[in-house]
């Protein structure tokens, strides 16, 4: 005897294929196992009938892309989620290479500091430290609230496009524009009622791969930026390495 997942399709419940346990007969509004004897082809499916009868049916496209749903729509879901997910990936390069994913644990505390560096005072001197362990090892990224502020003032924004994929000139948050797609996008895979409607779903992140910021090259644009503050160019130049070049803003612990 084997277990069956007799979904409902329409009017009635019909089950494809068993189940990998025997399980205990169990009832939802729209799911029902039950137990049998019966065989079937490939080419056959089981039904339950309103009296507790399990007869083989022939089983048709209709019935497999019906009882399938739910598993594709779970599938889609799961690559909605891991798309999503790459899009917030922020990596800083500044000889060396920080990574924040969307589920790096500190990641709260970098956006938490992009938004409160603007109120941090500009006259006391003080460095803002965000720090970050990978492994084994602490990255600290420590810089003066100006240099945060430049290095990072456009990090999320994306040129806004028309439906034909012009642009129109004006810019968005590409966090919020992409949390409004996800939204979208997976009410849809909820409400797809088809396999067909379901495989015609598609999305579009901006920056699908996540923001990318090289610190060097942000941080000699400061030191040729006229409206820049010779404090902060002073600070940043004293952190040049004199041999390569390079503006050591990330350091490791």
């Amino acid at each position: 005897m084997k277990s069956y997942l007799f979904k409902q399709i329409g009017n009635k419940f019909l089950a494809v294929e068993p189940l990998n346990s025997i399980f205990s007969d169990s009832d939802s509004s729209c799911e029902k196992v039950r137990s049998t004897n019966l065989t079937f082809s490939e080419s056959e499916c089981l039904e339950l009938q309103y009296d507790e009868q399990i007869i083989v049916v022939q089983k048709t496209q209709t019935i497999i892309d019906a009882y399938n749903l739910h598993t594709n729509k779970l599938h889609k879901i799961q690559a909605l989620n891991e798309a999503f997910n790459a899009s917030k990936k922020i990596t800083i390069q500044n000889g060396n290479t920080l990574v924040i994913k969307h589920d790096t644990p500190e990641r709260g505390v970098f956006l938490e500091k992009l938004i409160n560096v603007s109120k941090e005072s500009l006259s006391n001197g003080i460095s803002i430290s965000y720090q970050q362990k990978v492994d084994n090892v602490m990255y600290i990224f420590s810089a003066l609230p100006t240099v945060w502020s430049y290095v990072f003032k456009d990090l999320f924004l994306v040129h806004r496009k028309k439906s034909d994929g012009t642009l129109t000139g004006f810019k968005e948050n590409s966090r919020e524009y992409n949390k409004i797609t996800f939204d979208a996008v997976a009410l849809k895979i909820q409400n797809a009622t088809t396999t067909q409607e379901l495989n015609a779903i598609s999305w579009n992140f901006a920056n699908p791969n996540g923001v990318f910021i090289n610190v060097n090259e942000k941080a000699e644009q400061m030191l040729n930026d006229s409206i820049v503050d010779n404090f902060t160019k002073s600070a940043i130049n004293r952190l040049k390495d004199p041999e390569t070049g390079e503006i050591h803003l990330i350091n490791i612990v």
